[in-house]
């Protein structure tokens, strides 16, 4: 569930004409206690997404840069 209106490419082409809003929705929580919990749950999913991603590039340009030190001392030990 989602917190904005995913609307569908019809619809989204009628709001071009909807020059009133009659057509704009929004998705309806019964509390707003509930709407904090469902946005904050979002945001928490969002952060670890996040994270996850940089722990992945993290790793990546570590792996790469550690590849490109031991290449450069093999090439070392492989001229002298």
């Amino acid at each position: 569930m989602s917190c904005f209106a995913r609307p569908s490419f019809l619809r989204g082409v009628a709001s071009v004409l909807d020059l009133g809003g009659v057509l704009t929705e929004f998705n309806q929580v019964p509390t707003p206690q509930q709407a904090d919990e469902m946005a904050m749950r979002m945001d928490w999913e969002a952060l670890g997404h996040d994270l996850r991603l940089a722990m992945a590039q993290f790793e990546r340009e570590a792996r790469e840069a550690s590849g490109q030190r031991h290449g450069a001392g093999e090439e070392v030990v492989a001229a002298g």
